[in-house]
C-alpha cells in the first residue's frame, strides 16, 4: 500500500465514509509532516518515515487508549522534539490516553502528566513529573532520575521542617518523603542542580545546615549547561549544574577547593532499602 492508503487502513475496515476518511488522513499527514511522501511505497521510505506512519495509522482512527512503545527511537534529535511537541498536542486536542513506554527521562518528563518508573518488572514510584524528579520514594528512583546525589546515614532528629540525618560527611538535613524511624537508616538525595558551590571560607556559610568541603575534580560545559564533579573528603564524587552563566568556564578548575551547600527544602530523606 501507498503512505496514504496505509495509513487510512483502519478507518477504511471500521467503514468510514470516504470523504470523511481522506479528510483525516490528510490531517494526520499534514500534522506529522508526512503529506510529501503520501504516494510512496513502504520500500522507499527511511526507518524514521516508517515510524511516523505507524504513529499516524495508530491515532487517525482516534482510539481510547494508545500504546506507543518507543515511538520516537528512530528519530534524529531535531524531529524527535518536533514530534515530542506534535505528541502532546494531538493528545490533549484528541483526549486519547497514551501509555507511552521509553528509556529517555528527558522524553518521559516533558510528554507526561503521570509517570511509572519500573525496575526488574515492579512498580517503583507513580508520580507527576515534578514530584517524581524532586521527591523520590526510593533508593532506585533516586539514582534513576536526574542526576542526585545519594548519601547514606540515620535519622537523628529534627528542626522545624527538617530531617536532620548523621552522615559519613557530618550532619546534614532536607525533607522527609516517607515513613522515618528515629535512629532509621536513610538516605539523603541531593539534586546536581540544587547544590551551589562557594569559594573556600566563605564566611556568609558559617551558619548553613548544609555545608561540606570538596575540591573541583573536573569541569566542562555542554551547550548552555556548566557539569561539574568535585570530589568530597570521604572520597566520594558529586555532580554540579547550572546554566554557564553561573558557573563560568575557568572559573573553579581542577584542584579547585570548594565549599558545597544546599537549601534543605530541595533535598529528600528517604527509608533505606
Amino acid at each position: 500500500m501507498s503512505v496514504r492508503r496505509n495509513v487510512g487502513y483502519g478507518l477504511e475496515v471500521k467503514g468510514i465514509a470516504k470523504s470523511e476518511r481522506e479528510a483525516k488522513v490528510d490531517r494526520i499527514l499534514a500534522t506529522l509532516g508526512l503529506e510529501d511522501i503520501a504516494e510512496r511505497k513502504p520500500e522507499k521510505l527511511s526507518g524514521g518515515q516508517r515510524q511516523r506512519i505507524a504513529l499516524a495509522r495508530g491515532l487517525v482512527v482516534e482510539p481510547d487508549i494508545l500504546l506507543l512503545d518507543e515511538p520516537l527511537g528512530a528519530l534524529d534529535a531535531n524531529l524527535r522534539k518536533a514530534i515530542q511537541n506534535e505528541l502532546k498536542l494531538l493528545q490533549k486536542s484528541l483526549g486519547v490516553t497514551f501509555i507511552f513506554v521509553t528509556h529517555a527521562q528527558s522524553e518521559a518528563l516533558a510528554l507526561s502528566d503521570r509517570i511509572v518508573v519500573m525496575n526488574q518488572g515492579r512498580v517503583e514510584q507513580v508520580s507527576p513529573p515534578h514530584q517524581l524528579y524532586t521527591r523520590p520514594n526510593t533508593p532506585f528512583v533516586a539514582q534513576f532520575i536526574g542526576r542526585n546525589t545519594v548519601l547514606s546515614g540515620e535519622v537523628a532528629g529534627s528542626e522545624g521542617e527538617d530531617v536532620v540525618v548523621t552522615t559519613g560527611i557530618g550532619t546534614l538535613c532536607g525533607r522527609a518523603n516517607g515513613a522515618l524511624a528515629e535512629k532509621g537508616r536513610v538516605n539523603l538525595v541531593v539534586p546536581a542542580e540544587a547544590i551551589e558551590l562557594h569559594t573556600a571560607g566563605e564566611a556568609a556559610l558559617s551558619g548553613a545546615k548544609n555545608r561540606v568541603d570538596a575540591r573541583i575534580e573536573r569541569s566542562e560545559v555542554v551547550g548552555h549547561i556548566a557539569h561539574l564533579t568535585a570530589r568530597l573528603q570521604d572520597g566520594r564524587a558529586i555532580a554540579l549544574e547550572a546554566h554557564v552563566d553561573k558557573y563560568r568556564p575557568g572559573a573553579f578548575p581542577a584542584g579547585t577547593p570548594v565549599l558545597l551547600s544546599w537549601n534543605p527544602a530541595e533535598a529528600t530523606v528517604i527509608p533505606a532499602q
